[in-house]
């Protein structure tokens, strides 16, 4: 009987152990979906650390973005970047698409909301901005300064996307575009009269 109850204690005991670990809220870094015209422009990026521990919370973290160059045809760096820890960039191959974002600081951040902006030129069309998956060309995590290792703090990276912003056509044009809708249905109807 004892012998039952040690093997039970174990598996219940690794069942909670196991269960708990797996039950991490993830992190969140994002991308924004920006409209715009061609220019310079700024695209955010936020983050929701806000579940992490409170003591210490994101110790740092690093990922490198892909996009297309014809569209993002120049790299201006981070703008509106946290003034406490470490920012550094890394055009990759900014001008084969691809740049590298690290953040590193001792004490940590909870921080839920925009975190910075990149800066791009911007030629007109559209592009997809996405981040290279964890643990390929360009580490890809957030790190958890409570852990001994901060690495690999579970979190769902999420895409954003540039598009060009196109002029609606004026309300105030519509007469004109009714006046010569009119005249082509009469020369129409006039000229099926005649024939």
């Amino acid at each position: 009987m004892k012998k039952l109850f040690a093997i039970f204690l174990t598996i219940s005991m690794t069942l909670a152990m196991s269960l708990s670990a797996q039950q991490l809220p993830p992190a969140e870094v994002d991308i924004a979906d920006v409209i715009e015209k061609p220019g310079l422009v700024l695209i955010p990026v936020y983050v929701d650390f806000s579940m992490m521990s409170p003591v210490s919370g994101a110790c740092a973290f690093d990922f490198t973005i892909n996009f297309n160059p014809g569209v993002l045809t120049a790299w201006n760096g981070v703008q509106n970047a946290p003034s406490a820890g470490i920012i550094t960039q890394t055009p990759v191959g900014a001008t084969s698409g691809q740049i590298k974002i690290s953040w590193s600081n001792t004490t940590g951040t909870t921080m839920k909301g925009k975190l910075l902006d990149l800066a791009f030129l911007y030629a007109g069309g559209c592009t997809d901005l996405t981040f290279v998956q964890p643990n390929t060309f360009g580490i890809t995590e957030v790190g958890d300064c409570a852990v001994a290792t901060p690495a690999g703090y579970p979190t769902n990276f999420i895409k954003g996307s540039i598009c060009e912003e196109i002029a609606p056509v004026p309300l105030a044009s519509w007469p004109i575009y009714l006046v010569f809708g009119l005249i082509i249905v009469f020369m129409v109807v006039g000229i099926r009269k005649f024939v």
